[in-house]
């Protein structure tokens, strides 16, 4: 993560009887940002790359974790103590936890990391206690996908990463420009491809975004964001990405 706190998983297999032991020993203890996950969300992002790489359409529930021994370490950065901020954790480390797993299966490089959470408004409490009507509005900016192999008939085959999409488990749309712009004090300028952003290899990674936006009266304007420090990296010779901002 940013911060220096890192997700770290072994995963063994056992080709007999198709179980397999996830162990994300050496994960960072929590943070005291709000980035820690809950176990359950650890949980998900397992399951998630499961289906992904299982070469069928399996149903979603409790049973696709039946032959899986997950060892997670308590008081951890995905598995923190009742005490600990999880706000950030389902939208941010939840795609960490999934990059590091498809990174250990050796199927695709990483994506951007997080759901590029940004909020803005208005209103809450004055210098006097006073509460002042207002409002909140949050969104989700897609980035670039990651590039990766698939291995069919003993070959294996290469693809491109996907430019300026939700990638993983972001699950969500944007708002429409023109309800953007009559629902709420700003403009937006550009929404784009960020062109030449995305990791470069003979399968390249995915472009990531520009979302230019101006505000027309005062707001509060946060970013829940990652991969500012620390960039998204390739695999099989493929370069990490160059272009951070």
């Amino acid at each position: 993560m940013d911060d220096g706190t890192k997700v770290v998983v072994k995963i063994d297999i056992n080709e007999q009887d198709g179980s397999a032991v996830f162990d994300f020993t050496g994960t960072s203890l929590e943070s005291y940002s709000n980035l820690n996950a809950p176990k359950s969300v650890t949980s998900s992002a397992v399951i998630y790359v499961l289906r992904c790489l299982v070469n069928l359409d399996i149903p979603l529930n409790q049973g696709c974790l039946d032959p899986c021994k997950l060892i997670i370490p308590e008081n951890s950065l995905i598995n923190p103590s009742p005490y600990a901020a999880v706000c950030a954790g389902n939208g941010m480390t939840s795609q960490r936890v999934t990059d590091c797993l498809f990174k250990a299966f050796g199927v695709t490089s990483a994506t951007g990391g997080c759901m590029n959470g940004l909020n803005f408004g208005s209103g809450g409490e004055n210098e006097k206690g006073e509460l002042i009507k207002g409002f909140g509005y949050t969104e989700t900016i897609g980035q670039g996908n990651c590039a990766g192999v698939i291995e069919k008939d003993g070959e294996r085959y290469g693809f491109h990463g996907f430019s300026g999409t939700q990638t993983n488990m972001t699950n969500t749309r944007i708002t429409d420009p023109e309800v953007l712009e009559q629902r709420y004090p700003c403009l937006l300028h550009q929404y784009c491809i960020r062109e030449n952003s995305g990791g470069i290899g003979k399968w390249n990674g995915g472009n990531g975004l520009i979302r230019e936006i101006q505000f027309t009266s005062p707001v509060h304007v946060s970013l829940v964001t990652q991969r500012r420090v620390f960039a998204p990296w390739g695999i099989y010779g493929g370069s990490d990405v160059t272009f951070i901002s």
